[in-house]
C-alpha cells in the first residue's frame, strides 16, 4: 500500500469536512425540495378531494331533484289517469240520463194514452149505464115473455146453458124436462136445434 504524503495527510481531515459540509447542505436542500412537493401534493390532494365531494354533492343533489320529479310524474299520470275515470263515469252518468230523460218522455206519453184510452172506457160506460137504464127494463120484459111462451127457467148461476123445460097448463101428460149444455163444445145452431127439439 502507498504511503500518504505527510502534507495530504495533515490536510485530509479539512476536505472531509468540506465535503461533509457541501452533502449536508445538498442534503438538506433536497429534503427541503422534498417537504415542499409532499406539502404540494397534499394540497393538491386535498383541494382534488373537496373538488370531488363538490361534485359529488351537485350529483346527489341532481339525483334528489330527479327523483322528486319522477315522483311528481307518477302523481300527475295518477291524476291525469284518475281524471280519465272520472271523465268516463261523467260521460256514463250523461247518457244514463239522457237514457232516462228519454224513458221519461215516452213514460209521459203512454200515460197521457191511457188517461185517454181512461177517459174513452168512461163514456162508453156511460153511454152503456144509460143504454142498460133503458133496455133492462125492456129486456126483463122480454125473458118474462119469453120464458112464459118456451116455458124455460133457466139456472143464472150455471155457466153453461143450464135449466128445465116446464109443461105448459094445456099439457098435463108432460113431465118437467131438465137440460145441461156446454156451450164451448157445441155450435149456436147445434143449441138452439136442441132447445127447440125440448120445447116442442
Amino acid at each position: 500500500m502507498a504511503e500518504i504524503d505527510p502534507n495530504l495527510e495533515s490536510i485530509l481531515p479539512e476536505v472531509h469536512a468540506i465535503f461533509n459540509e457541501k452533502a449536508t447542505e445538498k442534503d438538506l436542500a433536497t429534503i427541503k425540495r422534498v417537504k415542499k412537493i409532499e406539502a404540494d401534493t397534499r394540497q393538491i390532494v386535498k383541494n382534488r378531494e373537496l373538488e370531488i365531494k363538490e361534485v359529488v354533492m351537485a350529483l346527489q343533489q341532481r339525483v334528489e331533484k330527479e327523483e322528486h320529479a319522477a315522483d311528481d310524474d307518477r302523481e300527475l299520470a295518477a291524476s291525469v289517469d284518475a281524471l280519465k275515470v272520472l271523465e268516463t263515469q261523467r260521460d256514463e252518468l250523461e247518457s244514463l240520463i239522457d237514457e232516462l230523460n228519454s224513458n221519461k218522455e215516452n213514460a209521459k206519453v203512454q200515460i197521457q194514452t191511457i188517461r185517454d184510452e181512461i177517459k174513452q172506457v168512461q163514456s162508453k160506460k156511460q153511454h152503456v149505464e144509460k143504454e142498460m137504464q133503458v133496455q133492462l127494463p125492456r129486456n126483463k120484459g122480454l125473458l118474462a115473455l119469453y120464458n112464459n111462451i118456451s116455458n124455460i127457467r133457466w139456472d143464472s148461476d150455471s155457466k153453461h146453458w143450464k135449466g128445465v123445460v116446464v109443461p105448459a097448463a094445456n099439457e098435463p101428460n108432460r113431465s118437467i124436462q131438465s137440460f145441461e149444455f156446454d156451450p164451448m163444445t157445441m155450435t149456436e145452431f147445434e143449441l138452439c136445434n136442441a132447445l127447440w127439439d125440448m120445447i116442442e
